[in-house]
């Protein structure tokens, strides 16, 4: 009775072992790829998929492996095989992976920035401390620049003014020495003038008093 026991309850927790294993695997292929299920890259050429395929026939077939799992995951390699080996199912079966793995991105996306804001909102509405103020760098790139603009449009400013002053010096004293030439040349076109008549003058006299 003992015995007869012992072993029932062997057969029951060893029919519960493979259940399990039946259930994992299962999840696990359906988790998969059909690419995941051959074991090949999504790049994958014919003859490579079909040598995965053959392989993995060899090893599940239900001729060789009575197993529950492995019928299942003998109709999961048939079922891969079938859509990947042909290329318009092939295709649009892309096409579906493609969208999966886009959705799920934006979908993790949308989460991370939901749950960072939501952080940060509540890091703002939690913290007591007052903000430090941030050191503006552009602003003061701008004022240390501009200063130094000033700086250098009132230097030039200056230097021209300056350089406008030595000009009209130069002017003055250019009028000046000229003005002072005109005069001498002037002076001396006049008395020149003078001594003709002065002595024509004593010429007409000394014919006269002949």
């Amino acid at each position: 009775m003992f015995i007869h026991a012992s072993v029932v309850n062997k057969s029951i927790i060893i029919k519960c072992f493979k259940q399990s294993v039946l259930l994992v695997c299962t999840k696990t292929t359906k988790a998969k790829t059909h690419y995941e299920v051959l074991g090949v890259e999504t790049n994958a050429t014919y003859n490579e998929i079909k040598s995965a395929y053959y392989k993995l026939t060899l090893k599940y077939h239900p001729d060789k492996n009575k197993s529950e799992s492995a019928r299942e995951m003998f109709h999961e390699i048939s079922e891969a095989y079938d859509i990947l080996s042909k290329y318009d199912t092939r295709k649009q079966y892309d096409r579906t992976i493609l969208i999966k793995q886009d959705h799920d991105k934006i979908k993790h996306k949308y989460k991370y920035k939901t749950k960072h804001v939501s952080q940060y909102t509540d890091k703002l509405h939690t913290s007591s401390k007052p903000m430090k103020k941030v050191f503006d760098f552009d602003m003061w790139l701008k004022l240390h620049y501009s200063n130094i603009a000033n700086k250098t449009f009132e230097k030039k400013r200056k230097d021209n003014s300056e350089q406008r002053d030595v000009h009209s010096v130069d002017m003055d004293y250019r009028t000046i020495f000229f003005v002072m030439v005109v005069f001498t040349i002037g002076f001396y076109i006049n008395k020149c003038i003078e001594n003709y008549k002065f002595e024509k003058f004593k010429a007409e006299r000394k014919k006269e008093n002949k």
